[in-house]
Parts: structure tokens; C-alpha cells; sequence
């Protein structure tokens, strides 16, 4: 029988090439449509708070912050405060991102459907969210 950690890898494995697949013509990578998430829910973070929340060195996010800034997705400003810090704010065009991430989970949803209830469904994503966040402080 399967371990735990060998579904996971598997379904982040699997995961990953969906993306690869559903994105290849959005003009949108994972990695960048990760970070898109990240700005949607709190949009102007630093590029240090976009590392810390996504568990990446920040010359990773800076790689990829600057592919969206090309992209027109993303700009950067200087910290009215800490002139040394930059906050990534959406553009406009991003928030065409919105519409591709929301078809694109949703048809994920539909591909993982394991007949359970929404409220089933938020008490999953809830217990993930509750992992990740004790895998976050566990490991560094």
C-alpha cells in the first residue's frame, strides 16, 4: 500500500504537469502563476515576504518577479518606507490571470472529484493549509 508521502509527491508531481499543460498557452508558467497567487490575496507584498510565504531564496522570486514585470503582469515599487525594499503590485493585465487560475482549479477540482460536500472540501484545504504551515516552521 501507498505511503502518505508517496501520494503527495505523486499528486504534486501530477499537479505540476496539469499546470505545464493548462498554462502552456495562457503565456503563464507554475511558478509565476504562484506568485500571481500569492499578490491576489495581498497584493503590494515585498519580495522578501513573497520568498518567506512561498519557501524560495529570494533570487528565485526575483528571477521570476522580473519575468512578469517583462510580461506587464507585475510592477515594482520602492517601499515608501525602506527605500531598500520593493513591493510588486498587479497590473492590470494580472488580473486576466484571475480568470485562468479560477478555470484552471476549477477543472483540477473536477479531475480529483472525490464526491465530497463543500464543506468537506474547505476542511481539506484547511488541514493542507494547517500542514503546510507546521511544515513551514518545522523545516527550514
Amino acid at each position: 500500500m501507498d505511503t502518505m508521502e508517496q501520494n503527495f509527491s505523486l499528486i504534486c508531481r501530477k499537479f505540476t504537469k496539469f499546470l505545464n499543460v493548462e498554462l502552456k498557452n495562457a503565456g503563464i508558467t507554475p511558478a509565476e502563476l504562484s506568485y500571481l497567487n500569492y499578490l491576489l490575496e495581498q497584493n503590494g507584498m515585498t519580495q522578501d515576504e513573497l520568498a518567506k510565504a512561498s519557501c524560495v531564496d529570494k533570487a528565485a522570486v526575483t528571477r521570476v518577479i522580473q519575468t512578469l514585470e517583462k510580461k506587464g503582469v507585475v510592477e515594482r515599487r520602492a517601499d515608501e518606507t525602506d527605500k531598500r525594499a520593493n513591493r510588486i503590485y498587479l497590473t492590470d493585465k494580472a488580473y486576466h490571470y484571475a480568470d485562468v487560475m479560477k478555470e484552471v482549479r476549477q477543472k483540477w477540482v473536477r479531475i480529483i472529484d472525490v464526491q465530497m460536500s463543500q464543506q468537506e472540501m474547505q476542511q481539506l484545504e484547511q488541514h493542507v493549509e494547517e500542514i503546510a504551515e507546521k511544515v513551514k516552521k518545522a523545516v527550514p
